[in-house]
């Protein structure tokens, strides 16, 4: 097997990889205001077309919504205190 294989097999695993809650919740993290989190959602709603991975990124866009109006405390996925949810528009 040579480079050009394995590099084909590389970039052929990441295309068929579906990305989880987590790592949506991840590249959220990286977005300290709830207008750019709203930016980048809107630009990941209108490009994905599986299901599930939209699933995965509202998911993944209402926990960071819930940690950012916390005052930018973060929780485990599906940890966020009932409390806090009344705070999430």
């Amino acid at each position: 097997m040579n480079a050009d294989n394995i590099q084909r097999n590389n970039s052929d695993y990441k295309m068929d990889t579906k990305m989880t809650v987590l790592d949506y919740l991840l590249k959220f993290r990286k977005i300290s205001s709830l207008e750019s989190l709203e930016k980048l959602f809107d630009h990941l709603n209108y490009s994905l077309t599986d299901t599930q991975e939209i699933v995965n990124m509202y998911r993944a866009a209402d926990h960071r919504r819930a940690e950012l109006v916390s005052g930018g405390k973060l929780f485990d996925v599906g940890q966020v205190p009932k409390s806090v949810w009344r705070f999430v528009q």
